[in-house]
Protein backbone atom coordinates (compact mmCIF):
# COMPACT_ATOMS: atom_id res chain seq x y z
CA UNK A 1 0.00 0.00 0.00
CA UNK A 2 1.85 3.56 -1.37
CA UNK A 3 2.83 6.01 1.68
CA UNK A 4 1.07 8.64 -0.05
CA UNK A 5 -2.15 7.26 0.32
CA UNK A 6 -1.93 6.35 3.76
CA UNK A 7 -0.74 9.99 4.98
CA UNK A 8 -3.83 11.45 3.21
CA UNK A 9 -6.10 8.86 5.36
CA UNK A 10 -4.26 9.66 8.74
CA UNK A 11 -4.75 13.59 7.99
CA UNK A 12 -8.15 12.67 7.10
CA UNK A 13 -8.89 11.15 10.54
CA UNK A 14 -6.82 13.62 12.38
CA UNK A 15 -8.56 16.87 10.75
CA UNK A 16 -11.79 15.54 10.63
CA UNK A 17 -12.01 14.23 14.54
CA UNK A 18 -10.57 17.35 15.35
CA UNK A 19 -13.89 19.35 13.41
CA UNK A 20 -16.11 17.16 14.62
CA UNK A 21 -14.80 17.45 18.51
CA UNK A 22 -14.66 20.98 17.44
CA UNK A 23 -18.39 21.05 16.66
CA UNK A 24 -19.56 19.36 19.64
CA UNK A 25 -17.64 21.75 21.83
CA UNK A 26 -18.77 24.99 19.90
CA UNK A 27 -22.63 23.76 20.35
CA UNK A 28 -22.27 24.14 24.02
CA UNK A 29 -20.51 27.24 23.77
CA UNK A 30 -23.14 28.47 21.43
CA UNK A 31 -26.03 28.03 23.76
CA UNK A 32 -23.19 29.22 27.20
CA UNK A 33 -23.04 32.34 25.01
CA UNK A 34 -26.59 33.21 24.15
CA UNK A 35 -28.03 32.72 27.83
CA UNK A 36 -25.47 34.93 29.02
CA UNK A 37 -26.03 37.74 26.17
CA UNK A 38 -29.73 37.87 25.87
CA UNK A 39 -31.43 38.09 22.34
CA UNK A 40 -30.34 42.12 22.43
CA UNK A 41 -26.70 41.70 22.68
CA UNK A 42 -26.76 38.68 20.54
CA UNK A 43 -28.35 40.94 17.76
CA UNK A 44 -25.05 43.59 18.46
CA UNK A 45 -23.00 41.31 17.66
CA UNK A 46 -25.02 39.28 14.81
CA UNK A 47 -24.36 43.08 13.37
CA UNK A 48 -20.82 43.87 13.73
CA UNK A 49 -20.31 40.20 12.34
CA UNK A 50 -22.02 41.09 9.25
CA UNK A 51 -19.86 44.16 9.14
CA UNK A 52 -16.54 42.27 9.80
CA UNK A 53 -17.41 39.76 7.34
CA UNK A 54 -18.08 42.48 4.60
CA UNK A 55 -14.78 43.74 5.40
CA UNK A 56 -12.71 40.62 5.39
CA UNK A 57 -13.97 40.58 1.56
CA UNK A 58 -10.65 42.42 0.76
CA UNK A 59 -8.54 40.05 0.22
CA UNK A 60 -9.83 39.74 -3.30
CA UNK A 61 -8.92 35.60 -3.63
CA UNK A 62 -5.30 35.91 -3.04
CA UNK A 63 -6.12 33.83 -0.22
CA UNK A 64 -6.79 31.53 -2.12
CA UNK A 65 -4.29 31.77 -4.38
CA UNK A 66 -1.70 30.80 -1.22
CA UNK A 67 -3.77 27.89 -1.07
CA UNK A 68 -3.73 26.65 -4.51
CA UNK A 69 -0.62 28.09 -5.37
CA UNK A 70 2.38 27.15 -2.54
CA UNK A 71 1.49 23.48 -2.86
CA UNK A 72 2.12 23.22 -6.37
CA UNK A 73 5.27 25.67 -6.46
CA UNK A 74 6.54 23.50 -3.73
CA UNK A 75 6.02 20.12 -6.00
CA UNK A 76 7.53 21.80 -8.96
CA UNK A 77 10.55 22.50 -7.04
CA UNK A 78 10.05 26.22 -7.12
CA UNK A 79 11.17 27.66 -3.54
CA UNK A 80 11.71 31.13 -4.34
CA UNK A 81 8.02 31.44 -5.81
CA UNK A 82 6.14 29.87 -3.22
CA UNK A 83 8.52 32.33 -0.24
CA UNK A 84 7.10 35.25 -2.78
CA UNK A 85 3.60 33.95 -2.69
CA UNK A 86 3.75 33.53 1.17
CA UNK A 87 5.18 36.77 2.33
CA UNK A 88 3.49 39.30 -0.88
CA UNK A 89 0.22 38.00 -0.19
CA UNK A 90 0.69 38.18 3.87
CA UNK A 91 1.37 41.89 3.77
CA UNK A 92 -1.25 42.38 1.26
CA UNK A 93 -3.73 40.94 3.33
CA UNK A 94 -2.50 43.09 6.43
CA UNK A 95 -2.67 45.88 4.86
CA UNK A 96 -5.97 46.12 3.54
CA UNK A 97 -7.11 44.68 6.42
CA UNK A 98 -5.37 47.56 8.41
CA UNK A 99 -6.63 50.06 6.29
CA UNK A 100 -10.36 48.52 6.42
CA UNK A 101 -9.98 48.43 10.37
CA UNK A 102 -9.00 51.99 10.38
CA UNK A 103 -12.05 53.13 8.10
CA UNK A 104 -14.24 51.53 10.73
CA UNK A 105 -12.66 52.84 13.37
CA UNK A 106 -12.76 56.22 11.82
CA UNK A 107 -16.86 56.04 10.90
CA UNK A 108 -17.42 54.85 14.51
CA UNK A 109 -15.79 58.51 16.10
CA UNK A 110 -17.26 60.29 13.36
CA UNK A 111 -20.81 59.71 13.87
CA UNK A 112 -20.30 58.30 17.57
CA UNK A 113 -23.05 60.36 18.51
CA UNK A 114 -26.14 58.63 16.14
CA UNK A 115 -24.34 55.52 17.45
CA UNK A 116 -25.69 53.10 20.33
CA UNK A 117 -22.91 52.99 22.81
CA UNK A 118 -22.75 48.90 21.98
CA UNK A 119 -22.42 49.51 18.66
CA UNK A 120 -20.09 52.40 19.06
CA UNK A 121 -17.06 50.06 21.10
CA UNK A 122 -18.37 46.76 19.19
CA UNK A 123 -17.13 48.47 15.80
CA UNK A 124 -13.38 49.57 17.43
CA UNK A 125 -13.44 45.92 18.00
CA UNK A 126 -14.36 45.04 15.13
CA UNK A 127 -11.48 47.25 13.47
CA UNK A 128 -8.34 45.43 15.78
CA UNK A 129 -10.43 41.98 15.15
CA UNK A 130 -9.72 42.45 11.31
CA UNK A 131 -6.49 42.68 11.34
CA UNK A 132 -5.90 39.88 14.49
CA UNK A 133 -7.97 37.49 13.05
CA UNK A 134 -6.94 37.70 9.54
CA UNK A 135 -3.61 37.09 11.11
CA UNK A 136 -5.11 33.99 12.23
CA UNK A 137 -6.87 32.43 9.10
CA UNK A 138 -3.48 33.46 7.42
CA UNK A 139 -1.61 30.85 9.67
CA UNK A 140 -4.70 28.41 9.00
CA UNK A 141 -4.13 28.28 5.17
CA UNK A 142 0.01 27.77 5.82
CA UNK A 143 -1.42 24.76 7.71
CA UNK A 144 -3.24 23.50 5.33
CA UNK A 145 -1.18 24.39 2.33
CA UNK A 146 1.71 22.82 4.24
CA UNK A 147 -0.09 19.78 4.85
CA UNK A 148 0.79 20.07 8.47
CA UNK A 149 -2.67 19.07 9.90
CA UNK A 150 -1.44 17.36 12.82
CA UNK A 151 -0.75 21.46 13.89
CA UNK A 152 -3.69 22.01 12.64
CA UNK A 153 -6.16 19.35 14.03
CA UNK A 154 -4.54 20.19 18.00
CA UNK A 155 -5.01 24.07 16.77
CA UNK A 156 -8.54 23.08 15.98
CA UNK A 157 -8.89 21.37 19.61
CA UNK A 158 -7.64 23.96 21.29
CA UNK A 159 -9.60 27.17 19.92
CA UNK A 160 -12.67 24.83 20.77
CA UNK A 161 -11.68 24.60 24.22
CA UNK A 162 -10.22 27.81 25.00
CA UNK A 163 -13.28 29.69 23.26
CA UNK A 164 -15.21 27.89 25.84
CA UNK A 165 -13.69 28.50 28.68
CA UNK A 166 -13.26 31.77 28.16
CA UNK A 167 -17.04 32.42 27.07
CA UNK A 168 -17.59 31.19 30.89
CA UNK A 169 -15.49 32.81 32.80
CA UNK A 170 -15.41 36.45 30.73
CA UNK A 171 -18.93 36.58 29.08
CA UNK A 172 -20.52 35.24 31.74
CA UNK A 173 -19.14 37.77 34.23
CA UNK A 174 -18.71 40.72 31.65
CA UNK A 175 -21.59 40.46 29.37
CA UNK A 176 -20.98 41.86 26.05
CA UNK A 177 -17.61 43.67 27.13
CA UNK A 178 -16.47 39.94 28.14
CA UNK A 179 -17.46 39.11 24.56
CA UNK A 180 -15.33 41.67 22.76
CA UNK A 181 -12.21 40.60 24.88
CA UNK A 182 -12.77 37.20 23.89
CA UNK A 183 -13.01 37.74 20.00
CA UNK A 184 -9.83 39.90 20.17
CA UNK A 185 -7.71 37.49 22.41
CA UNK A 186 -8.87 34.40 20.64
CA UNK A 187 -7.27 35.00 17.17
CA UNK A 188 -3.82 36.01 19.32
CA UNK A 189 -4.21 33.31 21.34
CA UNK A 190 -4.51 30.60 18.70
CA UNK A 191 -1.42 32.46 16.53
CA UNK A 192 0.73 32.28 19.79
CA UNK A 193 -0.33 28.15 19.90
CA UNK A 194 0.56 27.36 16.32
CA UNK A 195 4.08 29.26 16.39
CA UNK A 196 4.46 26.39 19.30
CA UNK A 197 4.95 23.94 16.66
CA UNK A 198 5.74 25.57 13.14
CA UNK A 199 7.64 28.69 12.10
CA UNK A 200 6.78 29.59 9.05
CA UNK A 201 8.97 33.01 8.66
CA UNK A 202 6.31 34.91 7.40
CA UNK A 203 7.67 38.53 6.54
CA UNK A 204 6.32 41.41 5.54
CA UNK A 205 7.65 42.28 1.74
CA UNK A 206 6.47 45.88 0.64
CA UNK A 207 7.81 45.11 -2.55
CA UNK A 208 4.73 44.03 -4.03
CA UNK A 209 6.05 41.64 -7.02
CA UNK A 210 3.62 39.94 -8.28
CA UNK A 211 0.76 40.72 -6.31
CA UNK A 212 -1.26 41.41 -9.73
CA UNK A 213 -0.92 37.96 -11.03
CA UNK A 214 -1.76 36.55 -7.50
CA UNK A 215 -4.86 38.76 -7.64
CA UNK A 216 -5.50 38.01 -11.23
CA UNK A 217 -5.67 34.42 -10.01
CA UNK A 218 -7.46 34.57 -6.69
CA UNK A 219 -10.38 36.79 -7.95
CA UNK A 220 -12.23 34.19 -9.66
CA UNK A 221 -12.39 32.02 -7.15
CA UNK A 222 -12.99 34.86 -4.77
CA UNK A 223 -15.88 35.79 -7.47
CA UNK A 224 -17.11 32.06 -7.16
CA UNK A 225 -17.19 31.77 -3.37
CA UNK A 226 -19.60 35.25 -3.47
CA UNK A 227 -21.67 33.05 -5.98
CA UNK A 228 -21.46 29.82 -3.67
CA UNK A 229 -23.00 31.58 -0.96
CA UNK A 230 -25.46 32.85 -2.68
CA UNK A 231 -26.41 29.50 -3.90
CA UNK A 232 -26.23 28.42 -0.66
CA UNK A 233 -29.22 30.73 0.62
CA UNK A 234 -31.21 31.12 -2.37
CA UNK A 235 -33.73 28.64 -1.11
CA UNK A 236 -34.23 30.56 2.60
CA UNK A 237 -33.88 33.79 0.81
CA UNK A 238 -37.31 32.96 -1.38
CA UNK A 239 -38.84 31.08 1.32
CA UNK A 240 -38.52 33.92 3.57
CA UNK A 241 -40.23 36.55 1.06
CA UNK A 242 -43.07 34.27 -0.97
CA UNK A 243 -43.80 31.97 2.32
CA UNK A 244 -42.94 33.73 5.29
CA UNK A 245 -40.76 33.05 8.38
CA UNK A 246 -43.01 30.42 9.81
CA UNK A 247 -42.40 28.04 6.76
CA UNK A 248 -38.68 29.31 7.05
CA UNK A 249 -38.60 27.71 10.74
CA UNK A 250 -39.91 24.25 8.99
CA UNK A 251 -36.96 24.51 6.58
CA UNK A 252 -34.60 24.87 9.12
CA UNK A 253 -34.12 21.13 9.97
CA UNK A 254 -33.55 20.68 6.61
CA UNK A 255 -30.57 22.94 6.58
CA UNK A 256 -29.29 21.54 9.92
CA UNK A 257 -28.95 17.90 8.47
CA UNK A 258 -27.31 19.59 5.33
CA UNK A 259 -25.09 21.60 7.28
CA UNK A 260 -24.10 18.08 9.28
CA UNK A 261 -23.94 16.03 6.27
CA UNK A 262 -21.40 17.82 4.43
CA UNK A 263 -18.74 17.93 6.92
CA UNK A 264 -16.92 14.34 5.59
CA UNK A 265 -16.75 15.92 2.03
CA UNK A 266 -15.38 19.52 3.35
CA UNK A 267 -13.28 17.94 5.76
CA UNK A 268 -12.09 15.33 2.74
CA UNK A 269 -11.45 18.28 0.31
CA UNK A 270 -9.16 20.73 2.77
CA UNK A 271 -7.02 17.79 3.06
CA UNK A 272 -7.02 16.29 -0.19
CA UNK A 273 -6.53 19.27 -2.45
CA UNK A 274 -2.74 20.16 -1.25
CA UNK A 275 -0.94 16.51 -1.58
CA UNK A 276 -3.08 17.10 -5.50
CA UNK A 277 -1.76 20.83 -6.61
CA UNK A 278 2.10 19.10 -4.58
CA UNK A 279 2.18 16.20 -6.93
CA UNK A 280 0.84 17.67 -10.00
CA UNK A 281 3.04 20.36 -9.60
CA UNK A 282 5.78 17.79 -9.44
CA UNK A 283 4.93 15.69 -12.12
CA UNK A 284 3.02 18.07 -14.44
CA UNK A 285 1.38 15.05 -16.30
CA UNK A 286 -2.65 14.56 -16.68
CA UNK A 287 -2.36 11.04 -15.14
CA UNK A 288 -1.76 12.63 -11.46
CA UNK A 289 -4.41 15.00 -11.50
CA UNK A 290 -7.09 12.13 -13.13
CA UNK A 291 -6.38 10.08 -10.43
CA UNK A 292 -6.65 13.50 -7.83
CA UNK A 293 -10.50 13.40 -9.87
CA UNK A 294 -11.40 10.20 -10.23
CA UNK A 295 -10.98 8.16 -7.15
CA UNK A 296 -11.95 10.95 -4.64
CA UNK A 297 -15.20 11.01 -6.76
CA UNK A 298 -15.80 7.22 -6.71
CA UNK A 299 -14.77 7.34 -2.74
CA UNK A 300 -17.28 10.33 -1.76
CA UNK A 301 -20.03 9.25 -3.79
CA UNK A 302 -20.36 5.93 -1.94
CA UNK A 303 -19.85 7.29 1.37
CA UNK A 304 -22.25 9.94 1.58
CA UNK A 305 -24.85 7.49 -0.27
CA UNK A 306 -24.52 5.42 3.16
CA UNK A 307 -24.32 8.49 5.18
CA UNK A 308 -26.93 10.17 3.85
CA UNK A 309 -28.99 7.04 3.58
CA UNK A 310 -28.73 6.46 7.20
CA UNK A 311 -29.88 10.21 7.61
CA UNK A 312 -32.70 9.63 5.60
CA UNK A 313 -33.64 7.01 8.22
CA UNK A 314 -33.09 8.41 11.40
CA UNK A 315 -34.15 12.41 10.89
CA UNK A 316 -37.86 11.95 10.78
CA UNK A 317 -38.61 9.92 13.69
CA UNK A 318 -36.09 12.64 15.88
CA UNK A 319 -37.70 15.34 14.12
CA UNK A 320 -41.47 13.85 15.34
CA UNK A 321 -40.58 12.93 18.83
CA UNK A 322 -37.77 15.96 19.86
CA UNK A 323 -38.77 18.77 17.31
CA UNK A 324 -42.57 17.82 16.68
CA UNK A 325 -43.17 21.22 16.01
CA UNK A 326 -40.97 20.58 13.40
CA UNK A 327 -42.75 17.90 11.66
CA UNK A 328 -43.59 19.78 8.37
CA UNK A 329 -39.76 20.10 7.07
CA UNK A 330 -39.72 16.45 7.00
CA UNK A 331 -40.26 15.85 3.33
CA UNK A 332 -38.21 19.31 2.54
CA UNK A 333 -35.19 17.29 4.65
CA UNK A 334 -35.58 14.12 2.71
CA UNK A 335 -35.41 16.07 -0.88
CA UNK A 336 -32.34 17.96 0.59
CA UNK A 337 -30.09 14.83 0.97
CA UNK A 338 -30.35 14.61 -2.33
CA UNK A 339 -28.70 18.50 -3.32
CA UNK A 340 -26.63 17.43 -0.29
CA UNK A 341 -25.41 14.22 -2.57
CA UNK A 342 -24.86 15.88 -5.62
CA UNK A 343 -22.63 19.00 -3.75
CA UNK A 344 -20.19 16.80 -2.17
CA UNK A 345 -20.56 13.78 -4.47
CA UNK A 346 -17.42 14.95 -6.79
CA UNK A 347 -15.17 17.10 -4.61
CA UNK A 348 -12.50 17.44 -6.83
CA UNK A 349 -14.24 18.81 -10.21
CA UNK A 350 -13.41 22.45 -9.22
CA UNK A 351 -10.03 21.61 -7.93
CA UNK A 352 -9.12 19.77 -10.87
CA UNK A 353 -10.41 22.60 -13.17
CA UNK A 354 -8.31 25.01 -10.40
CA UNK A 355 -4.82 23.21 -10.70
CA UNK A 356 -5.26 23.96 -14.89
CA UNK A 357 -6.04 27.50 -14.73
CA UNK A 358 -9.66 27.35 -15.60
CA UNK A 359 -11.05 28.66 -12.42
CA UNK A 360 -12.36 31.51 -14.79
CA UNK A 361 -15.00 28.97 -16.35
CA UNK A 362 -16.34 28.26 -12.38
CA UNK A 363 -17.95 32.03 -12.27
CA UNK A 364 -20.59 31.01 -15.94
CA UNK A 365 -20.94 27.72 -14.25
CA UNK A 366 -22.42 29.07 -10.67
CA UNK A 367 -23.87 32.23 -12.47
CA UNK A 368 -26.42 30.15 -14.64
CA UNK A 369 -26.75 27.56 -11.56
CA UNK A 370 -27.89 30.33 -9.55
CA UNK A 371 -30.31 31.83 -12.35
CA UNK A 372 -31.83 28.10 -12.80
CA UNK A 373 -32.54 27.79 -8.55
CA UNK A 374 -34.32 31.48 -8.79
CA UNK A 375 -36.53 29.81 -11.76
CA UNK A 376 -37.51 26.93 -10.59
CA UNK A 377 -37.56 27.95 -6.71
CA UNK A 378 -40.63 30.74 -7.93
CA UNK A 379 -42.38 28.44 -10.04
CA UNK A 380 -42.23 25.70 -7.78
CA UNK A 381 -43.65 27.88 -4.87
CA UNK A 382 -46.30 29.49 -7.42
CA UNK A 383 -47.37 25.80 -8.23
CA UNK A 384 -48.32 25.68 -4.59
CA UNK A 385 -45.12 22.95 -3.35
CA UNK A 386 -43.71 25.22 -0.46
CA UNK A 387 -41.13 24.28 1.68
CA UNK A 388 -40.99 20.81 -0.34
CA UNK A 389 -40.77 22.38 -4.02
CA UNK A 390 -37.71 24.76 -2.93
CA UNK A 391 -35.81 21.42 -1.64
CA UNK A 392 -37.14 19.75 -4.96
CA UNK A 393 -35.23 22.83 -6.75
CA UNK A 394 -32.11 23.03 -5.12
CA UNK A 395 -31.74 19.60 -5.45
CA UNK A 396 -32.39 19.76 -9.55
CA UNK A 397 -29.80 23.43 -9.14
CA UNK A 398 -27.14 21.22 -7.22
CA UNK A 399 -27.89 18.06 -9.44
CA UNK A 400 -27.00 21.12 -12.76
CA UNK A 401 -23.95 21.79 -10.90
CA UNK A 402 -22.58 18.81 -10.53
CA UNK A 403 -23.43 17.45 -13.72
CA UNK A 404 -21.66 20.28 -15.73
CA UNK A 405 -18.58 20.72 -13.76
CA UNK A 406 -18.41 17.08 -13.18
CA UNK A 407 -18.48 16.73 -17.33
CA UNK A 408 -15.95 19.77 -18.20
CA UNK A 409 -13.22 18.33 -16.17
CA UNK A 410 -13.81 15.35 -17.38
CA UNK A 411 -13.31 16.12 -20.90
CA UNK A 412 -9.92 17.27 -20.25
CA UNK A 413 -9.05 13.37 -19.55
CA UNK A 414 -11.81 11.38 -21.10
CA UNK A 415 -13.75 10.92 -24.40
CA UNK A 416 -17.53 11.40 -23.81
CA UNK A 417 -18.10 7.52 -23.80
CA UNK A 418 -15.94 7.71 -21.19
CA UNK A 419 -17.32 10.71 -19.22
CA UNK A 420 -20.25 9.68 -19.37
CA UNK A 421 -19.73 6.28 -17.89
CA UNK A 422 -17.98 7.81 -14.75
CA UNK A 423 -20.49 10.32 -14.43
CA UNK A 424 -22.76 7.28 -14.76
CA UNK A 425 -20.26 5.35 -11.85
CA UNK A 426 -20.71 8.75 -9.20
CA UNK A 427 -24.35 8.71 -9.57
CA UNK A 428 -24.93 4.86 -8.76
CA UNK A 429 -24.28 4.55 -5.18
CA UNK A 430 -27.24 7.10 -5.07
CA UNK A 431 -29.40 4.99 -7.67
CA UNK A 432 -28.97 1.68 -5.46
CA UNK A 433 -29.31 4.01 -2.02
CA UNK A 434 -32.44 4.91 -3.05
CA UNK A 435 -33.20 1.74 -4.11
CA UNK A 436 -32.37 0.05 -0.92
CA UNK A 437 -34.08 2.49 1.10
CA UNK A 438 -37.54 1.93 -0.69
CA UNK A 439 -37.04 -1.67 -0.06
CA UNK A 440 -36.91 -0.75 3.76
CA UNK A 441 -39.48 2.26 3.92
CA UNK A 442 -42.49 -0.12 4.14
CA UNK A 443 -40.66 -2.48 6.98
CA UNK A 444 -42.77 -2.64 10.17
CA UNK A 445 -40.36 -3.05 12.81
CA UNK A 446 -40.82 -4.17 16.35
CA UNK A 447 -40.58 -1.40 19.24
CA UNK A 448 -41.02 2.44 18.96
CA UNK A 449 -39.95 4.85 16.04
CA UNK A 450 -36.24 4.77 17.01
CA UNK A 451 -36.16 1.17 17.69
CA UNK A 452 -37.44 0.73 14.48
CA UNK A 453 -35.05 3.35 12.79
CA UNK A 454 -32.57 1.79 13.98
CA UNK A 455 -33.08 -1.46 12.93
CA UNK A 456 -33.63 -0.01 9.20
CA UNK A 457 -30.38 1.81 9.90
CA UNK A 458 -28.54 -1.55 10.71
CA UNK A 459 -30.13 -3.61 7.49
CA UNK A 460 -29.58 -0.57 5.55
CA UNK A 461 -26.03 -0.95 6.13
CA UNK A 462 -25.86 -4.35 5.90
CA UNK A 463 -27.33 -4.26 2.28
CA UNK A 464 -24.77 -1.65 1.71
CA UNK A 465 -21.95 -3.36 2.52
CA UNK A 466 -21.75 -4.93 -0.69
CA UNK A 467 -20.68 -1.84 -2.63
CA UNK A 468 -18.43 -0.68 0.00
CA UNK A 469 -16.69 -4.31 -0.44
CA UNK A 470 -17.13 -3.21 -4.37
CA UNK A 471 -15.58 0.30 -4.05
CA UNK A 472 -12.99 -1.45 -2.01
CA UNK A 473 -11.59 -3.70 -4.47
CA UNK A 474 -10.89 -0.44 -6.80
CA UNK A 475 -9.46 1.49 -4.36
CA UNK A 476 -8.26 -0.13 -1.19
CA UNK A 477 -9.45 2.43 0.93
CA UNK A 478 -10.68 0.19 4.00
CA UNK A 479 -7.59 -1.61 3.44
CA UNK A 480 -5.87 1.43 3.86
CA UNK A 481 -7.59 2.60 6.79
CA UNK A 482 -7.11 -1.12 8.65
CA UNK A 483 -3.27 -0.16 8.03
CA UNK A 484 -3.25 3.58 9.38
CA UNK A 485 -5.63 2.51 12.27
CA UNK A 486 -3.71 -0.35 13.27
CA UNK A 487 -0.46 1.10 12.73
CA UNK A 488 -1.36 4.27 15.25
CA UNK A 489 -2.39 1.77 17.82
CA UNK A 490 1.10 0.00 17.53
CA UNK A 491 2.47 2.64 18.43
CA UNK A 492 0.59 3.74 21.18
CA UNK A 493 1.31 0.47 22.57
CA UNK A 494 4.85 -0.02 21.41
CA UNK A 495 4.42 -3.00 19.67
Amino acid sequence: MSERKKNILKHIFTYGSSQYFSQFVGFFTAVFMRRFLGPFNMGVWGILRVVADYAAYAHLGTTSTVFYKLPYHRGRGETKEADNVKNVVFSYLALTSFIAGIGIALYAVLFRGKLMPEMFWGLLVVSVLLVCRRIFTYYVTLLRANKDFGVLGRSVIFDAVVNFAMVLLLVRSFGLAGLFATVILMPVINVLFIRRFVDYDVKYRFNMKGLPGYIKFGFPLFITGVLAMILQSVDRIMIAKFLGLEALGFYSIALMARGYSVGLSRNFNVVITPHFLEDYGRTGDMATASKYLKIPAELMSTFMALLLGIVYIAAPPFVMHVLPGFTPGIMALKLLLLATFFYTASPQSEHFLIALNKQTRLVPIMGSVIVLDVVLNFLFIRMGFGITGVAAATAIASFAAFLITLIYAMAHIERIAGTLSFVFLVIAPLVYSVVVLMALEGLITPGGPFLGAAVRSVLFVLLFLPWIIRVDRRTAILTTARDVIFRRTGKKEGV
